[in-house]
């Protein structure tokens, strides 16, 4: 028999190739009280979606090939359309910004920054702009 979710624990989603990087957000959102899934790769990433309601969704844009993560994110806005979904970019150029605005994403961070500074603005922006539940 399956138990109902408690509303209390924030449920957030990270997928990177890098597990250093998620490392430092696990620890970051665990902090903040966050319960934290981490992906190194599409299917995992995959299963946790299907089994999960995510309130927040942190994307490297290349999970095994260059834009797989904008597909990824994408996806996740379609499935959660309450969560706060960021992508980390190579770049915020012009055309990388018109591509996470045309996908629908929350914010765009550009990977280079430390994990732990992206981490912290993840956050302090979700605890300002808090979404209703994606359960109902």
């Amino acid at each position: 028999m399956a138990t109902a979710p408690n509303p209390e624990i924030r449920l957030a989603l990270v997928v990177h190739p890098n597990l250093s990087v998620l490392s430092k957000f696990q620890e970051t959102f665990k902090q903040a009280g966050m319960t934290t899934l981490l992906a190194r790769d599409l299917p995992t990433a995959l299963i946790a979606i299907s089994q999960n309601d995510f309130e927040i969704a942190v994307i490297s844009w290349r999970i095994t090939e260059p834009g797989d993560g904008w597909a990824l994110g994408a996806t996740l806005r379609r499935i959660f359309p309450s969560a706060f979904v960021a992508v980390l970019a190579n770049e915020t150029s012009v055309p990388t910004l018109k591509e996470a605005i045309n996908q629908g994403f929350d914010q765009l961070y550009e990977e280079s920054q430390p994990a732990e500074e992206i981490a912290t603005q993840v956050v302090v922006h979700f605890s300002k702009h808090p979404r209703p539940s994606a359960v109902q």
